[in-house]
């Protein structure tokens, strides 16, 4: 789900699906986005049938999208707590995101999140992470996005910095 600004950096997870093309691994890449310059390039690449374009997904159908999904990845040059993380643990996916400031105050990385810092790496962790490990990831940060990530957490913790904030 992105708009494939250049920060998102799509140029690199293109390059992670060239590399497992290569290794005659078999994948679906789902992007939710339209794809505008990045069509020849997938064609080009002979990748037309691995990579698809979603241009717009209604919210229910979205969350069943990413459900149904083995891994999310979120490989920006910079993000901020991106929603999408705490959606897709929320619905038991695992999620593979680069690094940025303040992550692990929210997750523990290898254990509830996978963090890469190259193409290389998120090609590594779609090869090379078993089905068990998958859902230990999975399981673990759902866990920590249902205890620490809710609305009704969120409200009660605003709420306690309102009050807080009144009685200064």
């Amino acid at each position: 789900v992105s708009t494939l600004s250049a920060q998102k950096n799509f140029d690199e997870i293109l390059q992670a699906c060239v590399e497992l093309k290569k290794l005659s691994k078999s994948f679906l890449l789902t992007v939710v986005a339209p794809p505008n310059k990045y069509e020849q390039k997938i064609q080009g690449e002979g990748l037309s049938a691995n990579i698809i374009f979603k241009k717009e997904v209604p919210q229910a159908a979205l969350s069943k999208l990413v459900a149904d999904s083995d891994a999310l990845i979120l490989y920006s040059d910079y993000e901020t707590f991106g929603c999408v993380i705490v959606e897709a643990n929320a619905c038991g996916v695992p999620v593979i995101t680069d690094r940025w400031p303040g992550l692990s105050s929210f997750f523990v990385p290898e254990e509830e999140i996978l963090i890469v810092d190259s193409a290389r790496d998120v090609m590594r962790c779609l090869t090379e992470l078993d089905e068990e490990r998958r859902r230990s990831i999975a399981e673990a940060a759902r866990r920590r996005v249902l205890r620490n990530h809710t609305a009704e957490r969120r409200a009660r913790e605003l709420e306690g910095y309102y009050w807080e904030a009144a009685s200064e």
